[in-house]
């Protein structure tokens, strides 16, 4: 019933263009996208987006810190709300691993734990198979741990390396434009590191089961992510108000 009205006030926000867009990287119901629009997502290695998992949690959370003062005690309160969106958007694999992983970090420095993200990633493996252990032989599930894997073991070694060059043309705080444009290539650097470090882990699996790979992934992530996780908050906030 909220999915629902959640839906109908994306498709009364936006246009016959953008709506089925808003409704697929907020909800991850692929229905509306026709022919053409899954085309393009496909070849240009940008399907997950239309998926809710850590892209779409982690950026609930950081929102959430944010409106919380980074406070993570009132922020770990807010689990439940995710726990309802995970359900909300299809109760996939993928949206449950991430709100375990988001979860066991958040409550990591309250029991003063560090927070381990290959630890997180493993107890919500072992949540989701106890819970269902056939699980196991989810393709979506298989792709969406791999792709975190990913991300958390090889990620960081590959922005190092490609981050070294840029780091020897550091402007000097004086010059604010120079400065400024240099930050954003390393924020590049680093989406274009994650976008890899995930490719390298799921390529087998892509490849296996879709006899693909999408070369243009982490091209297409560096220029596209930023613009769908805005695209996703306004759906949000207008879906919200316009669904009742």
């Amino acid at each position: 019933l909220c999915a629902h009205a959640l839906q109908k006030g994306i498709y009364a926000a936006f246009d016959d263009t953008a709506a089925p867009i808003a409704a697929a990287v907020t909800l991850g119901d692929k229905r509306g996208l026709d022919g053409t629009l899954r085309s393009a997502f496909d070849r240009a290695g940008l399907m997950h987006a239309a998926v809710v998992s850590g892209l779409h949690i982690s950026f609930l959370v950081q929102m959430a810190l944010v409106l919380c003062g980074r406070r993570r005690r009132t922020a770990l309160a807010l689990a439940p709300l995710l726990v309802f969106y995970a359900l909300m958007a299809g109760g996939s694999p993928s949206a449950f691993r991430a709100v375990i992983m988001q979860t066991a970090l958040l409550a990591a420095p309250l029991a003063r734990r560090e927070g381990d993200g290959p630890s997180a990633l493993a107890a919500a493996l072992l949540v989701l198979l106890v819970q269902n252990p056939f699980a196991a032989a989810s393709v979506g599930l298989q792709l969406s741990f791999a792709s975190v894997a990913g991300i958390l073991l090889a990620s960081e070694p590959l922005f190092l390396r490609m981050y070294r060059p840029l780091r020897k043309k550091r402007p000097p705080r004086e010059r604010r434009l120079a400065m400024a444009l240099w930050r954003a290539g390393r924020a590049a650097l680093a989406g274009a590191a994650a976008s890899l470090g995930a490719m390298l882990f799921t390529a087998p699996l892509i490849a296996l089961y879709f006899g693909q790979i999408p070369i243009l992934s982490p091209l297409s992530s560096v220029l596209a992510l930023w613009a769908l996780s805005l695209l996703m908050v306004c759906a949000l906030a207008l879906g919200t108000v316009l669904g009742g």
